[in-house]
């Protein structure tokens, strides 16, 4: 649901909710890898039906969060040049 509000964004706070956005779904994308991991190195002592669905529900989140954070780095990369260094930390959000 989009608020009034959100639609008169500037344009660099545009990218400043990209950017906030992109941390987040890295953080996110990484800790399920992490998790993934360590469920893979030392499994859950339930039945092989359960842990099968659990590994697949868990390839399932991963790749969401991969297609989330792909799509948050491609709207940063295809923002003008000039928007997409961070004023702030000097640094390219790109």
């Amino acid at each position: 649901m989009s608020d009034a509000a959100d639609d008169n964004l500037s344009p660099e706070e545009a990218m400043k909710l990209l950017s906030e956005a992109r941390n987040k779904a890295r953080s996110l994308f990484d800790h399920l890898l992490l998790e993934q991991a360590q469920v893979n190195q030392n499994p859950p002592k339930i039945s092989p039906k359960a842990l099968a669905e659990g590994r697949h529900a868990m390839s399932r989140a991963v790749d969401a969060a991969r297609r989330t954070l792909e799509a948050i780095e491609a709207a940063i990369a295809t923002a003008p040049d000039a928007l997409a260094h961070d004023e702030d930390t000097g640094h390219s959000l790109n």
